[in-house]
């Protein structure tokens, strides 16, 4: 009996562990435009959410019109879509679910996220 209860328990263990394991995602801030997030690279632990925070620092000199922040999927620059967008300030959450993020709330995926910056003739730039 104590076998069988034995055996039962580190079942359900390995199950919880595995599907954990499923739902890990990636780092998911572009690493080539600076952003503040609310835990670093070495906090972050597999799956837990995170907030991403982007600021126009050009704000009032015309060097920007609005800041934002974009999904991105695969590896190019092309295929983005910008989830937020303020002339000054964006925050917004993600949550890594089945190896992909989505924005809280939402259910599209993405890979990962990076600021972006749109220029006064209405081009976005970044990552």
């Amino acid at each position: 009996m104590k076998g069988v209860l034995l055996l039962s328990a580190l079942l359900i263990i390995l199950a919880v562990y595995s599907n954990a394991q499923n739902d890990c995602c990636a780092w998911p801030v572009s690493p080539y435009v600076t952003v503040a997030t609310n835990i670093t690279i070495q906090q972050f632990n597999c799956s837990q959410p995170i907030s991403i925070s982007c600021q126009n620092s050009g704000y009032g000199i015309g060097l920007f019109e609005k800041v934002g922040i974009a999904g991105i999927n695969g590896q190019g620059t092309t295929n983005f879509t910008i989830l937020a967008e303020d002339e000054r300030e964006v925050t917004k959450s993600f949550a890594c679910r089945h190896h992909q993020w989505s924005m809280v709330g939402e259910t599209n995926k993405y890979d990962r996220f990076a600021c972006i910056f749109k220029k006064p003739k209405g081009d976005w730039i970044g990552f």
